[in-house]
């Protein structure tokens, strides 16, 4: 069952289906929230292949390999068990088994089936066409499993492919910011001015602070503080001069940052704010230090 969810799912985001099993695929997508997110993942890497550019044609070998799949199996046995012969072949129908050799050469096909109509006055099948739409059906099925094996296979490298390059992404934008971190605390643990202290928050906790107004650069550091809430977010500020500039939201670890320019004597304060904190505050803050 899941090969076949697997080959509706493909189907369904390729197209290629056959009426009914079109009709399976739309029915599963539309109750079942697990089908409906594997065919949008093979649209996902389906689209994502087309817009990477035209696919490489099929190598004439790989064709040839393909066409020939229906004539490298078994043939089909025609009824009553025996093997049955290539079209080119004379057909034994009609005359009882076992005495073939007692009536001479044996009939083609065509004499066998005018002496059966005559003798049971009814048509008798011709089995060489019957083995040719055997095969010409064989031929379609192949190439139809092989098509939605393709499908899977191609829409499956996709994700993969898409899954592994925004992974990458992520982590070389992970890898600058360390860097970045890493460059400004240099500098910042290397200014001639470096100077820290202890922000006191309300309610418990502190916020160690190491800053230097040349570099103008800020690390803080949270030690023990309690969560504002969902709804709420703990924000910087630098005061001077009766205004308050935004130093941005302090999270729950220690963090490197630029924060707005700021001389000797002012004040960095920390207000508890809606949730992406506020262009101005909105609260009276809960710790401040003097720089």
């Amino acid at each position: 069952m899941t090969d076949d969810r697997e080959y509706l799912a493909a189907g369904l985001a390729a197209g290629g289906l056959d009426p009914d099993d079109q009709r399976a695929a739309e029915e599963l997508e539309r109750t079942d929230p697990g089908f409906r997110a594997q065919a949008d993942e093979y649209r996902e890497a389906l689209a994502g292949l087309v817009a990477s550019g035209p696919p490489e044609p099929i190598g004439a070998d790989l064709e040839r390999s393909i066409l020939a799949i229906p004539q490298d199996h078994p043939r089909e046995k025609a009824q009553g068990g025996s093997p049955a012969s290539p079209p080119d072949e004379p057909s034994l129908v009609g005359g009882e088994a076992g005495d073939h050799g007692a009536r001479g050469p044996r009939k083609t096909g065509g004499e066998a089936g005018t002496q059966a109509e005559n003798e049971a006055g009814a048509p008798v099948a011709d089995l060489g066409e019957r083995r040719r739409a055997g095969r010409g059906r064989g031929a379609r099925t192949w190439a139809a499993l092989g098509a939605a094996a393709a499908v899977i296979a191609i829409a499956a490298l996709g994700i993969t492919t898409v899954r592994a390059v925004g992974e990458r992404e992520e982590a070389q934008q992970q890898l600058s910011a360390t860097r970045a971190q890493a460059e400004q605390s240099n500098r910042l643990l290397t200014a001639p001015d470096l100077r820290s202290g202890e922000l006191k928050v309300k309610g418990g906790g502190t916020v160690d602070v190491s800053y230097s107004t040349a570099e103008r650069l800020m690390m803080v550091a949270p030690q023990q503080l309690a969560s504002p809430g969902d709804d709420r977010s703990l924000q910087l500020w630098i005061i001077a001069d009766g205004k308050a500039a935004s130093a941005g939201l302090l999270a729950q670890r220690s963090a490197v940052f630029e924060p707005p320019e700021f001389e000797k004597g002012a004040v960095l304060g920390l207000t508890v704010e809606p949730a992406g904190g506020s262009p101005a505050p909105t609260s009276a803050p809960v710790g401040s230090l003097t720089l």
